[in-house]
């Protein structure tokens, strides 16, 4: 399995995670993780991502 780079608790809200969580990229709010191109990764998501394509440019380039 894909090496997980941004791992969530369920049970806490966003803001009470390890990691800060956000819902979309800003210039001002520092990467968390980053990745090679062709790289393998998981990242946990809180709520539903599930109609978010990982192909979408702002979201495969800034999610992490």
């Amino acid at each position: 399995m894909a090496p997980t780079l941004i791992g969530v608790d369920p049970k806490k809200r966003a803001w009470e995670q390890d990691i800060p969580l956000h819902n979309r990229w800003h210039p001002d709010i520092p990467a968390v993780a980053s990745v090679k191109p062709g790289q393998v990764f998981r990242v946990e998501t809180i709520g539903d991502a599930r109609n978010i394509p990982a192909t979408h440019p702002q979201h495969a380039r800034n999610s992490c």
